[in-house]
């Protein structure tokens, strides 16, 4: 009887820490660049050079964050609004959230077409 209980408990204690290594799915839209983010990626590195106005990057602005917003990946959803915001910000701020915005673009392996 014990040593049945002692190599049930073996069992068991080499079970539970397998049981807890399975590695966890790959986040699939934390690097995704999907039609929607590769146009928005696409869209603010060309308009980009020739938004030197507020309205020409509020213009821009739209159009990104329209595209951006129905990507499935949440940093570009989520950059997307942050260049609409900034677009009647300063310059600063409008640059700094295109340079953000690209360089999620390039993180998730967008490539300029």
């Amino acid at each position: 009887m014990i040593r049945e209980l002692t190599s049930a408990v073996f069992v068991l204690v080499l079970a539970v820490p397998v049981a807890g290594c399975r590695q966890a799915p790959p986040a699939a839209t934390a690097a995704v660049v999907d039609n929607q983010a590769q146009q928005a990626c696409d869209t603010l590195a060309a308009g980009y050079p020739k938004s030197s106005t507020a309205g020409k990057r509020l213009n821009l602005a739209d159009d990104v964050f329209r595209w951006s917003g129905r990507s499935d990946n949440p940093a570009i959803v989520k950059q997307g609004s942050v260049v609409g915001k900034a677009a009647n910000d300063s310059t600063e701020a409008w640059d700094r959230a295109a340079a953000d915005f690209l360089q999620i673009c390039r993180r998730a392996g967008w490539v300029k077409k």
